[in-house]
């Protein structure tokens, strides 16, 4: 049956709070916010599955998520951690409030940003810090720039630049937009509408997240599918639909040691899937099943694992790595956050037979990154060394070291095989034979 969605912004500072008003169903069969009290009741008929737990591994990186809904005995709006191969075991950390619809975590993976969902008075969106002992909610300020009408779904931040982004849904039908945010002071620039085939139910991406090789995946509640979204534009590619009533607000979030997406998927009425989605074909697979009841947001505090070298120690204004050849490795110069200035990066080689591409004029912003190619014909070990010209100020970055691509030497030849090849080309007439003594 054919979606219809409404996103009842009015309703945001009511949710989670028992009341006995009559709710319109029609207009909240997709909606971006919580389930409201007396919606399952009023709206749907959904009974919970046996809490069971899926039987596949999944790596023991420590995670945390906040329940929303607050199913019996449980709290809403607490924050909770849990070990990613062991969801339905949850510690308590503390009670967030006020409502938080998205978060996650900074590159160090010190700092578990959030931000509350609603686009007006009186619950107006806010970017804060959650405290990962208590779940303490600090505010850091009003969510700025938002079209009128726009709710913030979800949050990500690029695990290597740390440039963060949001997503936030408004109208009827709704439309999905695509910002990036300032996690100093709350201002947020519209880069542009979160496409999807055209349906009635609109475009409601309820969550995002961007994986170590920058790439954001959005979950579109409105036909139940998962997107990969084209960070200049917005623009959104689909997968086929994952064949769960999501519903609600819900998130998910990368694990950087794996590259695995880990979603909690919402259905209504407190029950739920936490479990992993396939990134080509947007497959969803289930690690637990209503276990425990509840509707959740997510973030891990995982860092993107470096290939080949160690990273090297955050620097100003130059750093260096070195590396081991014959073969080819790639290096990344991050520009990271807490850099003053954009600037032309520089790098010189040291080693005797070695190369570097490009070697200088490339600009970079701050947060952002640019790759070299480093190459040798024979073994040995070499230097990298790069710095940022052109600015006034010092700059802080990162120099990390990719896998290694070896080149695989060409047998060299004896002199009877080589007189064998010359014969068969034909040359072995013009040629003179010397003996070597």
């Amino acid at each position: 049956m054919m979606k219809m969605n409404l996103l009842v912004l009015a309703l945001v500072a009511n949710i989670g709070a028992a009341n006995a008003q009559t709710l319109d169903c029609a207009a909240l069969q997709n909606s971006a916010l919580a389930e409201p009290a007396g919606y399952s009741e009023q709206c749907v008929n959904i009974t919970p599955s046996p809490r069971i737990a899926a039987g596949i591994n999944a790596p023991t990186d420590t995670a945390f998520t906040i329940d929303i809904r607050g199913q019996a005995p449980r709290l809403a709006n607490s924050l909770y951690s849990f070990t990613l191969n062991a969801f339905p075991t949850q510690t308590l950390r503390g009670v967030t409030n006020p409502q938080v619809f998205a978060m996650d975590f900074n590159v160090a993976n010190t700092t578990l940003f959030g931000v509350t969902g609603a686009a007006a008075a009186p619950n107006p969106a806010t970017l804060g810090t959650i405290n990962q002992t208590t779940g303490a909610f600090t505010a850091i300020a009003p969510v700025t720039g938002l079209t009128a009408g726009d709710g913030v779904s979800g949050l990500t931040i690029n695990p290597v630049s740390g440039l963060a982004y949001i997503s936030a849904v408004g109208g009827t039908p709704s439309l999905a937009r695509l910002y990036t945010l300032n996690l100093t002071t709350g201002a947020a620039t519209l880069v542009g509408q979160m496409t999807a085939p055209t349906d009635a139910a609109g475009t409601l991406m309820i969550d995002i997240s961007m994986n170590c090789l920058g790439e954001l995946y959005a979950h579109n509640i409105a036909d139940d599918a998962l997107y990969s979204i084209n960070v200049a534009t917005g623009a959104g590619t689909g997968r086929p639909t994952h064949g769960l009533a999501a519903n609600f607000a819900q998130g998910m979030d990368f694990d950087n040691q794996s590259g695995v997406l880990y979603a909690f998927i919402y259905t209504g009425a407190g029950t739920n899937r936490y479990g992993t989605f396939d990134l080509t074909t947007g497959a969803f697979t289930s690690l637990a099943t209503d276990n425990p009841l509840g509707e959740y947001e997510g973030a891990i505090p995982t860092a993107c694992p470096v290939v080949g070298a160690p990273a090297i120690t955050p620097v100003t204004p130059a750093g260096a790595v070195s590396f081991t050849l014959p073969g080819t490795r790639s290096f990344v110069f991050n520009n990271a956050p807490g850099a003053t200035a954009s600037g032309t990066v520089a790098c010189t080689i040291a080693g005797a037979g070695f190369s570097v591409a490009p070697v200088t004029a490339q600009t970079i912003a701050i947060g952002a990154s640019t790759s070299f190619v480093v190459s040798a014909a024979a073994a040995g070990t070499g230097t990298l060394s790069c710095v940022i010209q052109g600015v006034a100020q010092p700059v802080v970055y990162n120099l990390t070291a990719g896998a290694p691509v070896v080149i695989v030497p060409v047998p060299s030849l004896g002199l009877w095989s080589t007189l064998a090849l010359l014969m068969g080309l034909g040359l072995f007439g013009a040629l003179t034979v010397r003996r070597f003594s």
